[in-house]
C-alpha cells in the first residue's frame, strides 16, 4: 500500500505541475499577435505566473493554518472543478490594441488563465502538506515530492517546443490541456479520498514541541527570498538576451525556464550528495570568463560566435542558480513549516520577475538589470567561497575590484565606446531598447546616425554632408533590393502611388516617395515615431515629399480599416531586433495584405535574418492564381562598409505578368519552390524551430 500512495501522490504532483508549466509558453505565444511579437510578452507573462504562483502558495500556506485537513481538502477539490469548468482557454482577439500593453496583458491573463493557474499553483505544497500527515514512512520529509514536481515542469517545458508546438495548433493545444486537466480533477479527488482514508491525528511531521521547533525567523524568510529573487532575474535576463537577438518564441523561453527547474530537481532530489562549494567555484569561474568575453567583444572588438556566447551565458546562469537553490535546500525547514517556505521562496521569484518586468524598464534605458544581478550574484558566491576557505588564489580584494572596473567599462558600451559610434541617444519601451549612435568618418568626412533595436542595426543616416542626407542608407539604398522594388512599381509609373510600409525605423523608405505620392507608415512602438520625426537624429521623414502619415498601432488591426485594393507596393519591414513578428509572416496575414494591395501591384517582405531562414515560410504560402512569390539576396558588407549599406534578404509577392521589367530579368531574383515537407505557418500554427539555420 506503501508503494501506491507514493505513486497515486508522486503522479498527481507530476500531473499539476506539467500542466501548470505546459499553459505558460503556450498562454504567451497566444498573446503575442496582439503586442505585436516582442520578447516582452514573455517577461510580463512571467511576472503574471510568478505573481499567482506566490497568490498560489499564499492559498495553500493560509488553508493548511486556519483549516482541518477535511476542510482543505473539500475547499481545493471544489476550486479544481470550478477552474474545470471555466475551459477551454480562449484566445485574445487581434483588435484588443491595448494602450498600455503589460498592464493589459497582466489584465487579460487573470481573467482567462488566472483561477485555473492558481489552483495548479497551490496543488504541489497542499499535497506534500496532505502526504506529511499520512502514515507514510517518510512523511516527515515530503521534500521528494518537490522534485518529483520540477520534473514534470521541465518535462512540459521541452515537450513543447519539441514536440507540441510542431505538431498541434494553438486552438488544439488549448483542448488538449483541458483534457488533461479534467485527468487532473480525477487524480487530485483520489488523493483525497486516501489522504482521508490513511489520516494520521498527529503525524511526526506535525509534532514539534515550542522549545525545538520555533518557526521561522524573518532573517531566514529574508534569506529564501534573495536565494529565490536572483536566479529569478537572471532568468528572465537570459531570456530576454537572447530571445531579442533570434525571435520571441517558445524555444527561448523554456530552454532558461527548464534549466531553471533542472537545478531544483538537483538540489532537492540529489542535492545531500552534491556538495555546493565546487558548484559555487564553477559559477565563479564562469562569471569572470563571462565578463572577460563581455568586455573583449564590447569595447575591443574581438566578438564571440553568438552561439558560443549563448552557450557561456546558460552554463553560468546554471551554476549560478543550483548555487542559490542549493542554498535554500540546505535551509529548507521542517515540514511543519513547509508551507511558509513554499510562500516565502515565491515571494523571492516574484520579486525577481517585478524588477524585471515593472522596475527596471523605469530605472534603465538599456537592459542594464541583467549584468547588474549577475554582478551581485558574483560578488555573494565570492563572499561565500571565501568564508569557506575555497576562494582561487587569483580572485582576491584587487581581483574583485578589478573586476568590478572592468564590467562598468565594459557596460559603458551602451554610452561610451562602440565600433558604430558614440551613442547619443538611448531608451527603451514595452517593443524593445532602441540606441541611436553617431559615426564621425575622417576619411568620408561623414557624419553617420545609426539606429539600432537591441543588438541590430535597423538604418542609417548621413546628416553630415546635408547634400547626402536625402540619400538612403542602411537596408533601403537606391542600388539594392528595396530600390529595386520602388524603381519598378513606383519610380518607373508617371502616376501618382500609393506606398504603405509596415514599420518606420528611421523612415528611410519615405525617400521613394514623390510629389502626389501618398505615403503610409504603420508603426506600433510610440517610441521609435518621436525618434524618426526628430530632425535632430534622423531626417528623412522631415524630408519626404507626397502626403504622409504614420499609423500607431499593430499593422494587422491598423490595416483593416483601409481600403480594399489601395495600395501599390506594401513593404512589410518591420522588426523586433532582429525578429520579425510572427503574426505578420502567417498565411492570415498575407490574405490582408493581397486584399489591400492592387491587382498589379505587389508585397515587400523584408525577412534578412542571422539565425532563421524565412524564405521557407514564404515559398509555402498559398496564393491566389497567377501570383508567384520572388527572393533576392544583396550583400554589400565588404564593398559598401564605409557607405553604411547593409546585407539583405527581400521577397516579393505579386502578379506574374505584372512583374517590372528590372525585376523580371534580373538573375539575382528567384522564383521560390515550395517544400511539401514543411507545414505552413496560420494564425493557429507556427514553429520558427523548423526554420533554423543548420
Amino acid at each position: 500500500m506503501t508503494k501506491i500512495q507514493t505513486g497515486i501522490f508522486t503522479a498527481t504532483i507530476f500531473v499539476s505541475a506539467f500542466l501548470l508549466f505546459l499553459v505558460q509558453p503556450m498562454f504567451a505565444k497566444m498573446m503575442l499577435p496582439v503586442l505585436g511579437g516582442t520578447a516582452a510578452v514573455w517577461t510580463t507573462c512571467m511576472l503574471f505566473f510568478q505573481a499567482t504562483l506566490l497568490a498560489g502558495y499564499g492559498y495553500a500556506h493560509g488553508l493548511t493554518k486556519i483549516a482541518r485537513l477535511p476542510v482543505q481538502i473539500g475547499v481545493h477539490v471544489s476550486l479544481v472543478v470550478l477552474a474545470f469548468l471555466s475551459l477551454p482557454l480562449i484566445s485574445p482577439h487581434l483588435d484588443a490594441s491595448p494602450e498600455y500593453p503589460a498592464l493589459w496583458l497582466l489584465g487579460f491573463a487573470v481573467v482567462t488563465i488566472g483561477l485555473p493557474f492558481l489552483v495548479l499553483s497551490a496543488s504541489a505544497p497542499l499535497l506534500q502538506s496532505w502526504f506529511s500527515q499520512t502514515g507514510h514512512p517518510n512523511a516527515h520529509n515530503p521534500y521528494f515530492l518537490y522534485a518529483a514536481s520540477n520534473i514534470g515542469s521541465m518535462l512540459a517545458l521541452l515537450s513543447y517546443p519539441f514536440g507540441i508546438e510542431g505538431i498541434l495548433g494553438l486552438t488544439e493545444q488549448r483542448h488538449l490541456w483541458s483534457v488533461g486537466f479534467g485527468g487532473l480533477v480525477i487524480g487530485l479527488a483520489v488523493t483525497a479520498a486516501l489522504t482521508l482514508k490513511q489520516r494520521q491525528p498527529e503525524s511526526p511531521a506535525h509534532t514539534h514541541s515550542p522549545e525545538t521547533d520555533q518557526g521561522n525567523p524573518w532573517s531566514k524568510r529574508l534569506f529564501w527570498m534573495i536565494c529565490a529573487a536572483l536566479p529569478s532575474s537572471l532568468m528572465l535576463g537570459l531570456t530576454s538576451f537572447v530571445s531579442t537577438d533570434i525571435a520571441p518564441i517558445s524555444l527561448f523561453w523554456v530552454v532558461p525556464l527548464a534549466l531553471y527547474l533542472l537545478t531544483f530537481i538537483i538540489v532537492f532530489g540529489f542535492g545531500r550528495h552534491i556538495p555546493l562549494k565546487p558548484v559555487a567555484l564553477l559559477a565563479l569561474m564562469g562569471s569572470v570568463l563571462g565578463f572577460a568575453v563581455f568586455v573583449s567583444s564590447a569595447v575591443y572588438g574581438f566578438p564571440l560566435s553568438f552561439y558560443a556566447s549563448i552557450a557561456l551565458h546558460v552554463l553560468v546562469f546554471f551554476f549560478t542558480a543550483w548555487f542559490f537553490h542549493g542554498q535554500l535546500a540546505l535551509s529548507k525547514p521542517s515540514a511543519a513549516h513547509l508551507t511558509d517556505f513554499y510562500l516565502w521562496m515565491s515571494v523571492g521569484g516574484m520579486l525577481g520577475g517585478v524588477f524585471n518586468a515593472l522596475i527596471a524598464p523605469v530605472l534603465f534605458n538599456s537592459t542594464l538589470e541583467y549584468p547588474l544581478v549577475f554582478l551581485v550574484c558574483t560578488f555573494l558566491i565570492y563572499k561565500y567561497l571565501k568564508h569557506r576557505g575555497w576562494t582561487p588564489v587569483f580572485f582576491n580584494k584587487e581581483a574583485v575590484s578589478v573586476m568590478v572596473f572592468v564590467i562598468f567599462v565594459g557596460l559603458a558600451r551602451d554610452f561610451a565606446f562602440s565600433n558604430m559610434g558614440d551613442i547619443i541617444h538611448q531608451d527603451r519601451s514595452f517593443y524593445g531598447n532602441i540606441a541611436i549612435r553617431q559615426s564621425d568618418d575622417e576619411k568620408t568626412k561623414r557624419m553617420v546616425h545609426v539606429l539600432s533595436h537591441g543588438s541590430t542595426h535597423h538604418g542609417a543616416q548621413v546628416m553630415k554632408p546635408e547634400a547626402e542626407q536625402n540619400v538612403p542608407r542602411g537596408y533601403y539604398y537606391r542600388e539594392g533590393l528595396f530600390g529595386e522594388v520602388m524603381k519598378g512599381y513606383v519610380l518607373g509609373s508617371p502616376d501618382p502611388a500609393n506606398l504603405g510600409m509596415i514599420g518606420l525605423g528611421t523612415g528611410a523608405l519615405s525617400t521613394y516617395a514623390r510629389a502626389g505620392d501618398h505615403l503610409t507608415f504603420y508603426e506600433i512602438d510610440p517610441l521609435v515615431v518621436s525618434i524618426a520625426q526628430n530632425p535632430e537624429y534622423f531626417t528623412y521623414w522631415q524630408q519626404a515629399k507626397g502626403e504622409k502619415n504614420i499609423v500607431l498601432g499593430d499593422a494587422r488591426l491598423q490595416l483593416a480599416s483601409a481600403p480594399d485594393g489601395y495600395y501599390d507596393v506594401l513593404v512589410v519591414d518591420a522588426f523586433s531586433s532582429d525578429a520579425i513578428p510572427v503574426h505578420l509572416l502567417t498565411q492570415e496575414a498575407l490574405a490582408l495584405f493581397l486584399q489591400k494591395t492592387k491587382p498589379t501591384g505587389a508585397i515587400a517582405i523584408h525577412i534578412s535574418n542571422r539565425y532563421l531562414d524565412l524564405e521557407k515560410v514564404i515559398a509555402n504560402y498559398t496564393l491566389p492564381a497567377g501570383y508567384a512569390s520572388y527572393c533576392a539576396g544583396r550583400d554589400q558588407s565588404k564593398s559598401s562598409k564605409n557607405d553604411f549599406k547593409y546585407p539583405h534578404i527581400l521577397c516579393l509577392i505579386g502578379r506574374e505578368d505584372s512583374l517590372p521589367e528590372n525585376i523580371r530579368t534580373n538573375p539575382a531574383w528567384k522564383k521560390t519552390i515550395p517544400d511539401p515537407s514543411f507545414r505552413s505557418w496560420t494564425d493557429d500554427f507556427s514553429n520558427v524551430f523548423s526554420v533554423f539555420h543548420r
